[in-house]
């Protein structure tokens, strides 16, 4: 849930504060690039919003925050175990088909629009929402994941559940 991302934030806007650096949130994403380097938790728990972030060839950040409808609510389900982030990157491959690749790529571009919806179309964002990167190799590693993924909502109205 990002948790490492917000205590690096915590300290970067601190250290503003306390030094008078009056760091714009841009400033602030592109120190703490230094210390964690992928902005997309950081530009996240800086703009306190959704956001598309990434970093140009110089390591800068490059950001736009995002609307999602209002009419969409999240539940985040926190499971009773911990997985670290270094234990979850290690079971990643070093590289990735071109079909897989386009796959994600497809779904992360159409993502923001989809969300930005209102009424959101569910039946979209469950599409959007699969991934042919991270999931697979993670699945062995989070009990219950595969449940989670394989749910369709079975006694709830569907229009409610991505």
């Amino acid at each position: 849930l990002g948790s490492s991302a917000c205590a690096i934030v915590a300290g970067v806007c601190l250290a503003s504060e306390l030094l008078n650096l009056k760091l714009g949130r841009e400033a602030m994403l592109n120190v703490a690039l230094e210390i964690e380097d992928h902005p997309d938790n950081l530009s996240a728990a800086l703009w306190g919003s959704a956001t598309a972030s990434g970093v140009d060839d110089e390591g800068k950040c490059m950001i736009r925050p995002f609307t999602i409808s209002s009419s969409i609510r999240a539940v985040v389900v926190i499971p009773r175990f911990q997985l670290s982030t270094q234990k979850a990157r290690e079971v990643l491959p070093n590289s990735y088909s071109r079909k897989d690749c386009i796959f994600n790529l497809q779904r992360v571009a159409l993502l923001p629009l989809a969300l930005s919806e209102s009424p959101p179309d569910t039946k979209l964002l469950r599409e959007l929402f699969r991934d042919k990167l991270h999931q697979i190799q993670r699945g062995p590693l989070m009990p219950g994941l595969a449940e989670c993924l394989a749910y369709q909502g079975e006694g709830l109205d569907n229009r409610h559940l991505v």
